[in-house]
């Protein structure tokens, strides 16, 4: 047998065993695939129901994008069709490109969209031991020692923890990309070039923590090991390189474009929660710890290392292991996604994060910083790769097989045994399966759109924004447009952007004739009305009542047409022709209405305090409708102190505002020929405390409004 033969034969094995530790971890999923998903036994009952709500996100986002990769659409990649009509919904949350790339194959074999989240979530369990494997091998020569680091990479318990979130964790394709870095740096082939820059673009398109950590990792590690090649590196080399690099930056940069358009035109990216990793919670024990037989590995490493600077340094074309490169590039990310002290009462640990959050634009509507530790955590593993590669090649081969065996099964049962698990990482990752299928008779309610040959988004209902209520409905219907294909206004992300709230309004009126006109005037003409009553938040009886209500009011109106009717839902068409205008100028200003404070919100009720809402009328014998695609006009909050002249004409003409700030409003999606809404303005950042006049001014349509009372700031 041929040296390629046997690495390719271990390298099928060593994938056969990922697949089996996974399967066996989430067994008896693999006997539901489509019908159920994998989960934490042990997550915690208070966002049990919230995670489960981003999972149906998660399910419908992979089906989409591998619909959009085999139609050979990759601009459906940006332009989802989530949150319709808003553009390029995908920037508003994490667009989960990678995730459609794995499940593409999948999804040419089947409909079912959670068979095909469940397959492709076993392959990345796969990929990611896989890619560990073949570095580590490339690295010490040990196959023992790979199949180790990739197991515990596969089922390292971070990615366990977050099975509803795998584009947060997935860092998969860094293995690959740090081993084909490595050998084009050896041999300067083009081979190795054109696989970095297809593992690496992958590894962009991750999602938003996986680039950062990539990033963070890839940048210290990449220079050192440049350092150490440096003899080797000619201009072939350097151009391989700069090309790989130049590929993926495109890429990411046609991606990143989508975000910074969401962030400059809509104004979206508010300031987050953060959370991040405690310095202390990496001690063992805690809940990001490293564990205890990896490190142990590690150390061995390093002490094997160390005692090798006895001998001979390497020759200078041959590098050796990147040791330091792996330990610069943990301490990197580790003081990115980390801050606070090592120990109660100790010194303040570093945070790069916070050094360069004023410096990198988007960076402070990162929620979760503490995912790029994951990288700390991949360089580790290496390094206990190979400590595990040293100490084998220091053992006869039986030793060497007994060795890795009773270290292998101590990972397993340090990971997966329920005693161990809590005592080490302080949680159980026992799984645990969830039923979860779509309902046949409300995706019909959907199929007969198709059947009638009626095109167009669909807009489900109720359409509801609460806390509660809006998470449910929208989640579910996130979902069921990832199984029916069409563009839907269903908006389920981590940012909403105002035409959704816009939205919200319209849909609140309906039967009535208004609604009817500004829905088909926004191109929401195939409506779904759904008879589960959990969505209405009134109780599952009188919400069945109330659709059943709206379903008749509906079939009788004016230019609306059933088309299905069953137990779960009823789908409507809104077949009437509409007259519309998008000439501003039949739009009327009334007046600011404000909230007497401004201050930040603690809780969910103060979230109004955020909006100041202007009335507007349209004066049009038509209905108004913002042209597509939509964009918001520039608005003008001026600040003046309450001190100032008190009449309004008094104040523009003898003093100037004390802050002036830029904000993005939205005119009406559509509004109903002499029909009313309002505009909402976020007025964040407010200024300093104090007692203000406040008038707001939209230079494109030269209207001015004064607030009728004065307001209050408060901290």
């Amino acid at each position: 047998m041929t040296a390629a033969a046997r690495d390719l034969g271990t390298t099928l094995l060593a994938a056969a065993l990922f697949a089996a530790v996974a399967m066996w971890w989430t067994w008896p999923l693999a006997l539901h695939p489509g019908s159920a998903i994998a989960q934490l036994a042990s997550e915690d009952p208070q966002w049990n129901p919230v995670i489960f709500f981003d999972r149906l996100l998660t399910i419908a986002g992979t089906a989409r994008n591998a619909d959009a990769l085999l139609a050979f659409a990759p601009r459906t990649l940006i332009e989802t069709g989530l949150c319709s009509p808003h553009p390029q919904a995908a920037a508003l949350g994490e667009h989960m490109i990678e995730l459609g790339v794995l499940a593409a194959p999948f999804r040419a074999l089947s409909d079912n969209t959670v068979l095909v989240h469940n397959v492709t979530l076993l392959s990345s369990f796969i990929l990611s031991g896989l890619g560990m494997f073949l570095l580590v091998r490339h690295l010490t020569g040990s196959v023992a020692a790979a199949i180790l680091a990739g197991l515990a990479l596969a089922i390292h318990p971070t990615r366990l923890m977050n099975l509803s979130h795998p584009f947060v964790v997935a860092i998969h394709w860094i293995p690959f990309a740090l081993l084909f870095f490595e050998r084009l740096l050896r041999h300067g082939r083009i081979a190795d070039a054109t696989a970095l820059s297809v593992v690496a673009t992958l590894q962009c398109v991750t999602g938003a923590y996986p680039l950062l950590t990539f990033a963070v990792l890839m940048l210290p590690y990449a220079c050192l090991r440049l350092f150490a090649y440096r003899s080797l590196l000619d201009l072939r080399r350097l151009a391989l390189l700069g090309a790989a690099a130049a590929i993926t930056g495109v890429v990411t940069l046609w991606v990143l474009l989508a975000y910074i358009h969401q962030g400059e035109v809509w104004s979206v990216f508010q300031l987050r929660n953060r959370v991040f990793v405690s310095y202390q919670e990496l001690s063992f024990g805690s809940r990001a710890t490293f564990g205890v037989l990896m490190p142990l590995l590690a150390l061995t490493a390093l002490v094997s290392a160390a005692v090798d600077l006895v001998k001979p340094a390497e020759p200078r074309d041959r590098p050796g292991l990147p040791l330091a490169a792996l330990i610069t590039a943990a301490l990197a990310c580790v003081s990115f996604g980390a801050q606070g002290t090592l120990w109660p009462g100790g010194p303040q640990g570093p945070s790069l994060f916070r050094a360069l959050e004023p410096l990198v634009p988007m960076l402070s509507a990162i929620r979760a910083p503490g995912a790029v530790s994951m990288g700390a955590t991949l360089s580790l593993l290496i390094l206990a790769g190979i400590g595990m590669g040293r100490l084998t090649t220091r053992l006869r081969p039986i030793g060497a097989v007994a060795a890795s065996a009773v270290i292998v099964a101590a990972l397993l049962a340090e990971t997966f045994n329920p005693t161990f698990a809590r005592a080490v990482y302080g949680r159980d990752h026992r799984a645990e399966l969830r039923p979860i299928a779509a309902r046949a008779a409300e995706t019909g309610a959907y199929r007969s759109f198709d059947e009638h040959g009626y095109d167009g988004a669909v807009i489900d209902v109720p359409y509801p924004a609460s806390v509660g209520r809006g998470i449910v409905a929208q989640s579910h219907y996130t979902f069921m447009a990832g199984i029916h294909g069409r563009a839907t206004a269903a908006c389920y992300n981590s940012f909403n952007p105002p035409s959704h709230f816009n939205l919200v309004r319209i849909a609140a009126r309906l039967p009535a004739a208004r609604a009817l006109d500004e829905l088909a005037a926004v191109g929401l003409r195939n409506i779904v009305v759904h008879r589960n009553g959990a969505a209405y938040g009134n109780g599952a009886a009188r919400g069945r009542d109330a659709a059943a209500g709206l379903i008749r009011l509906l079939e009788s109106a004016d230019g609306v047409e059933l088309l299905e009717t069953n137990k779960d839902a009823a789908a409507l068409r809104i077949t009437k022709r509409i007259d519309t205008t998008a000439d501003v100028a039949s739009l009327e200003l009334l007046g600011i209405v404000t909230p007497k404070i401004f201050a930040p919100a603690r809780k969910a009720a103060d979230m109004l305090a955020r909006f100041v809402e202007i009335g507007v009328r349209n004066n049009a014998a038509t209905v108004f409708r913002l042209p597509d695609p939509i964009a918001p006009v520039q608005a003008r909050a001026l600040w003046y102190r309450a001190s100032a002249p008190a009449s309004a004409s008094a104040a523009a003409a003898d003093s100037a505002p004390a802050y002036t700030v830029e904000h993005q409003a939205l005119l009406p999606l559509a509004l109903a020929a002499g029909a009313e809404d309002t505009i909402q303005l976020d007025l964040r950042p407010y200024p300093p405390v104090g007692r203000y006049r406040l008038a707001i001014e939209l230079p494109g349509l030269k209207l001015r409004l004064e607030a009728p009372a004065t307001v209050e700031v408060r901290r």
